[in-house]
């Protein structure tokens, strides 16, 4: 059977981490008009106000490797989220050559 292509594999996604009852959890930002709510996330399907918590974008590398970044400043939320996009999609047409990273070694220890 061919793999599937992805198709969110060069998309970013704009999360929130707050805290909903007694444990923390990732919910997904409200929208009205095209714009961002500050501080209002989907829990639940419920819109609820969360001042606590951080903003996050989440995207995918390699195409199969979830990362998150923090945001703390709600005012770059979507102008780096913008940015990330436009470099993955930069990565994936080869505009942009891809970094390398070292290989992680473990650690000396000495007795």
């Amino acid at each position: 059977m061919p793999k599937k292509n992805r198709q969110y594999a060069n998309r970013v996604r704009i999360i929130k981490y707050v805290k909903s009852g007694d444990k923390w959890r990732f919910g997904n930002p409200v929208e009205r008009k095209g714009k961002i709510v500050r501080d209002h996330v989907w829990i639940e399907g419920r819109d609820e106000h969360h001042p606590e918590g951080t903003y996050y974008i989440e995207w995918y590398e390699n195409g199969s490797q979830r990362r998150k970044k923090s945001v703390p400043d709600f005012a770059q939320l979507v102008e780096q989220a913008r940015r990330k996009a436009f470099e993955i999609e930069g990565l994936r047409n080869g505009v942009i050559e891809a970094k390398q990273t070292p290989p992680r070694q473990a650690p000396v220890v000495s007795w």
